[in-house]
This record gives structure tokens, C-alpha cells and sequence, in this order.
């Protein structure tokens, strides 16, 4: 047999084998499967919230210095324009900032061995030709890549171009899963305690009942429990009572009836057997053993058709 639908039978088992097991494990994997996609979606809500938010920011710091270089570049002084880039340099997750020309030179950069290459890698060669638009280059789970037109007037004279981390991001998403791993350990081991105890009080009243039940077949004294209760199981404990009672006082007329029978039966003074439908003599009288000349333990039990007499 397939080993997972060797596990899945062994735990179909295990569960419909009791129903306080069926009542605490529905229970909680009900809640645990809630549980996880509710946190699922609060996970995937805050991811999209602070990518976002990463992505915003990076936007931000390149048109803030889209403004700040555009007189440096309109002057051509790389050196006022590189003070501009470097003094965002000490932004928290700030990768890179590149003031590129229109036909992609690097001005000014917070790697200073950027300045003067041409970049044209894929992504670069996107900003020649585009005008006016804020362009959003790279957007992973660890880098944002953003760049801003600078303006002179209505005329473009170049880019911005902000490099992002979003290791700050990824970070918090960690603690946030974290957190929730942990509400949802909590809550589930909550959710277990609770639902054994309320599978235990539940079955508890029905256990009582099987017991009564057995100790009522066997012949055995019980004690009478669960009959106070309010909800169904007590319901069902004082049916059962009363059906037990009533089968006790037949079974107390049927004995009184029987005994009047066999005492009728041993003293006759006829010969009389008693047998079964299986023709096994049940009761003889002190008239037939004397007849046949054999004694209550020989008869009793033997078939009345044998030929043993």
C-alpha cells in the first residue's frame, strides 16, 4: 500500500475510532486551518504594504535629489552635484544614487567608480528615449531600483536613479512571521486544551452510559449516572433507565412464571419431560426418573428422541 494512504487510513482509524478524539481533532484543525489562513492573508497584506511603502520611499529620495542637482547639472559642476548625491549617502537602506545624463553618462554617484561610464546594460538603456515619467527599474524582495527625470523647465536633462534595499523590510516581515507563528501556537494550544475538555465532558456522559449498558447485559449491579444532566446525553441516560427498568420487571415476571411452571412440572405425579425445540430435555419430573429409572443430572440436557432409554 502507498505510505501516505497508509497514514491516511491509520489516522481515518484513529479518528473514527472515538468520538471524544473526533470532537477535539475536527475542532482543532478547524480553528488551526482559520488560523493559518487568516495569518496568511495578514502576512501577504503586510508584505504588499511595506513593499510598497519601500518602493514609495525610494521614489521620494530620488525626486527630492532630482531637485536638489538640477542647477549642479544645468552648470555642469560634478563637484557640487557629487555633494549632492552624497549626502544621501547616510540614508538607512539606501543602496546607490546615480545622477545619470540623457544618454546615460554617470554624473555623480555614491560609487564614485560609476562616474563617467556609460552605462548600457538592459536596464539602463530603458531610461534613453524615455521622457517624463517616473520609471520603476528592479522590483525584487531584496532591491527596489527607481528612477526620476530631472527637469530644467519643461526640458529634461537627465536621471535619477535610487537603488533601494529592502533588507530593513524583510526584516520586519520576519518578526511579523515570527509573531504570528507564535499567536498561532498559542491559540492552537489553547483551542486543543479547550476542545479536549469539552470532548471529555461530552463523551464522559456516554462512556457512563456504555458502562451501565455492559454491566445491564451481564447481569452485573450498576450505578445509575448521567441521569441529571440537562442536555441530550441525560436525555438519553433516563430513556435508557426507564428501558432498563422496564426489561427488569419483564424479566422479574418472566422468573416468577417460570418458577410457577417448573414447580407445576416436578410435582405432578405424571411422568413429564420438558424439552427444548432442539429436543434437549430442560426439566424432568421425580415421575419420569423414576420411570426411566435415571436421575435429574443424567436426563437433563440429553435429547429426548435419543435412543438411551
Amino acid at each position: 500500500m502507498n505510505p501516505i494512504r497508509h497514514l491516511l487510513t491509520a489516522l481515518h482509524f484513529a479518528w473514527s475510532k472515538s468520538i471524544r478524539r473526533q470532537i477535539a481533532w475536527s475542532f482543532s484543525l478547524a480553528v488551526l486551518l482559520t488560523i493559518l489562513v487568516a495569518g496568511l492573508i495578514l502576512f501577504a497584506y503586510q508584505r504588499n504594504v511595506q513593499y510598497a511603502q519601500s518602493t514609495q520611499k525610494a521614489f521620494d529620495l530620488a525626486h527630492s535629489i532630482s531637485v536638489s542637482s538640477k542647477s549642479w547639472v544645468l552648470a555642469n559642476d560634478v563637484v557640487g552635484l557629487q555633494e549632492v548625491v552624497m549626502g544621501a549617502s547616510e540614508v538607512a537602506d539606501m543602496k546607490w544614487v546615480i545622477v545619470l545624463s540623457n544618454e546615460g553618462e554617470v554624473l555623480a554617484s555614491t560609487k564614485p567608480e560609476y562616474i563617467g561610464q556609460l552605462f548600457d546594460d538592459v536596464i539602463s538603456q530603458r531610461l534613453l528615449g524615455a521622457t517624463g515619467e517616473h520609471q520603476l527599474l528592479i522590483d525584487t524582495e531584496d532591491l527596489v531600483d527607481v528612477a526620476v527625470p530631472i527637469f530644467a523647465g519643461s526640458r529634461q536633462i537627465g536621471w535619477v536613479r535610487v537603488g533601494w534595499s529592502r533588507d530593513t523590510v524583510n526584516a520586519n516581515l520576519r518578526e511579523i512571521a515570527a509573531s504570528l507563528l507564535g499567536v498561532t501556537l498559542t491559540l492552537l494550544l489553547a483551542t486543543v486544551i479547550i476542545a479536549s475538555k469539552l470532548a471529555r465532558r461530552m463523551t464522559a456522559g456516554l462512556n457512563d452510559l456504555v458502562e451501565v449498558a455492559t454491566n445491564s447485559a451481564q447481569g452485573v449491579a450498576f450505578q445509575r449516572k448521567s441521569g441529571e444532566r440537562a442536555d441530550e446525553i441525560g436525555m438519553l441516560a433516563r430513556h435508557l433507565y426507564q428501558m432498563l427498568d422496564t426489561i427488569a420487571e419483564e424479566r422479574k415476571v418472566t422468573a416468577i412464571s417460570e418458577e410457577k411452571y417448573r414447580s407445576l412440572v416436578l410435582n405432578i405425579r405424571v411422568g413429564l419431560i420438558v424439552h427444548a425445540a432442539d429436543s434437549s430435555i430442560l426439566i424432568s419430573n421425580a415421575a419420569a426418573q423414576t420411570m426411566l429409572g435415571l436421575s435429574e443430572n443424567q436426563m437433563t440436557g440429553k435429547i429426548a428422541i435419543d435412543p438411551i432409554w
